[in-house]
């Protein structure tokens, strides 16, 4: 045997494509630390020369087979060489794993050649539940790294499910609970039944700390018809997804009422902390009162999300992009940073951009066509939206405020929109250029006694008569400035109102009826010397 052929390189080429040349069993997990010399010691003794003892000398289990047992005696020889052996899976045909693997109990890493190819035609390294019966690949109660100071990582493969409707949902793709310290990457998953990735959760025992990179779900089996998401998470805490994604593989019967991507919290414990980043969507059809992504949770940050080809199914109402609601637990906090998605014009785009149904939240970004972009419902306060330029001039304005509440930021850069810190007894005097209201501010009051309006305050008055007085005058006016007031008259009725000489009528002074309740709104502008009735 020539010496050149024994260096460590040759060898793990040899692990992966050597027969087993006698039997043995596993190679101890000190074997995993032969050095050089020790290895051609065994190249250089035949009776040695073992899949087991090579594989021991290189640290990594190959599978040798297609069948389930041929991928549960490779899980068994990479755990036999000790905690965290990479168990590697070859590319080429499918591993048929019949009703599913259950990677309870087991430490190793999960790794392929990649996830190349389609569903007809998969490529690189393929996981096939021909028989699923759970999900095809459980990583439920998987011996993570302890301590959080470790790092596992399983990768490079496709997964495909069965291809059968699954209304209990439980024939997911990957699945994982107690999980921490891993890492899932380079994932295409496919023809699943129930969620492609799901986390599940026992209360305060949910995926922690980890990161999803690249990972690619396309449609669920039935998604409509069984409200199965793409992505589901329960109670997921500090973990980070980067550049994953949904894509829809029809046009019907691909997105359920409750999402696509549900983020979701329980009864003891919220979902926190989360990064979702670069996550992008493609030719999802969305049903009456859904969304694509449902969020309940706090302190999740959502940046650069790429909404292509995004619809609603005809005739449907009541759809957005992304749909944040209040966890149990509930302290807001989250934010959405990027293009924020728009109404659009034709007849199949999504009504809505965001939808807060949380208060505490903020959302910033390149105001995407054509307004609607965002949808403050009722009761939801203490909440910052910040749309900058606009995509395809977009000229409609840039949110829904259904709230209510006087304690939101909400400001439109592109229209000159800004409404500012409407708390009682605040205001920023930012909402003026050149001393002139860029937005309506409004107040009201009662008086009994003769009384000024002052645009300095605000440029629109309700004003409430208790009693005949005198509206003596108008003050702090600005070249430009416009003035909206109306005069109110109390529950007792019978008062009478002077208006001011000083603003020019366009024919005499109005007239307050004297029933209660009445009403006469006057509205002014200032040319620089006086005020003038428009």
């Amino acid at each position: 045997m020539s010496k050149q052929s024994l260096s460590r390189r040759g060898l793990i080429g040899a692990a992966v494509a050597l027969p087993v040349i006698a039997a043995a069993g596993p190679a101890p997990a000190a074997a995993a630390t032969t050095d050089d010399a020790e290895v051609a010691d065994l190249v250089n003794s035949p009776s040695s020369l073992t899949r087991g003892a090579l594989e021991g000398a290189i640290g990594r289990v190959s599978a040798t087979g297609r069948t389930r047992s041929d991928v549960i005696d490779t899980l068994n020889r990479a755990e036999a060489l000790g905690k965290g052996t990479i168990a590697f899976f070859p590319g080429g045909a499918p591993y048929d794993v019949g009703a599913g693997i259950s990677l309870a109990g087991y430490s190793i890493q999960v790794q392929g050649s990649g996830a190349t190819g389609s569903t007809a035609d998969p490529r690189g390294t393929t996981f096939f539940a021909s028989s699923q019966e759970g999900p095809v690949l459980d990583f439920s109660e998987w011996n993570m790294p302890a301590g959080f100071q470790g790092k596992s990582t399983h990768a490079g493969f496709n997964i495909l499910g069965s291809g059968v409707s699954d209304p209990s949902k439980h024939n997911s793709g990957i699945r994982f609970n107690k999980l921490s310290s891993t890492l899932f990457a380079d994932i295409a998953i496919r023809q699943t039944g129930g969620p492609g990735i799901e986390g599940v959760a026992s209360p305060g025992n949910a995926v922690y700390l980890c990161d999803l990179e690249r990972i690619v779900v396309s449609t669920p089996v039935d998604a409509q018809v069984n409200d199965v998401p793409y992505w589901f998470f329960n109670e997921m805490n500090g973990v980070r997804l980067r550049g994953c994604a949904i894509r829809s593989t029809t046009t019907t019967n691909d997105c359920g009422v409750s999402g696509a991507v549900v983020f979701t919290s329980n009864s003891s414990y919220s979902a926190q902390s989360s990064l979702i980043d670069g996550f992008w969507v493609e030719n999802i059809h969305v049903p009456t009162d859904g969304t694509i992504i449902a969020v309940q949770a706090n302190k999740y940050i959502f940046t650069d999300i790429q909404f292509f080809d995004a619809h609603k199914l005809p005739g449907a109402t009541g759809t957005s992009h992304m749909r944040f609601t209040s966890p149990p637990f509930n302290l807001g906090g989250n934010l959405v940073r990027g293009v924020i998605p728009g109404k659009g014009t034709s007849a199949t785009d999504l009504d809505i951009g965001i939808e807060l149904n949380q208060s505490g939240n903020a959302v910033t970004g390149i105001k995407g066509y054509n307004g609607q972009n965002v949808l403050l419902k009722p009761g939801v306060g203490g909440t910052t939206i910040e749309l900058y330029g606009a995509e395809s001039n977009a000229s409609q304005p840039g949110w829904v405020d259904s709230s209510g509440s006087a304690s939101n930021t909400l400001i439109d850069h592109h229209l000159g929109e800004r409404l500012y810190g409407r708390r009682a007894g605040t205001y920023s005097p930012s909402n003026k250029i050149n001393g002139v209201h860029m937005a309506q501010k409004a107040v009201a009051y009662s008086t009994a006694v003769n009384f000024t309006v002052s645009y300095a305050g605000a440029n629109f008055h309700v004003v409430t008569i208790d009693a005949s007085c005198a509206w003596t005058n108008v003050l702090n006016g600005v070249v430009g400035a416009e003035l909206t007031v109306i005069l109110k008259q109390g529950a007792a009725g019978g008062a009478s109102v002077t208006f001011p000489s000083v603003v020019r009528w366009k024919a005499s002074a109005p007239t307050l009826a004297s029933s209660a309740g009445a009403r006469v709104g006057v509205k002014l502008a200032f040319d620089g010397e006086v005020w003038v009735e428009l």
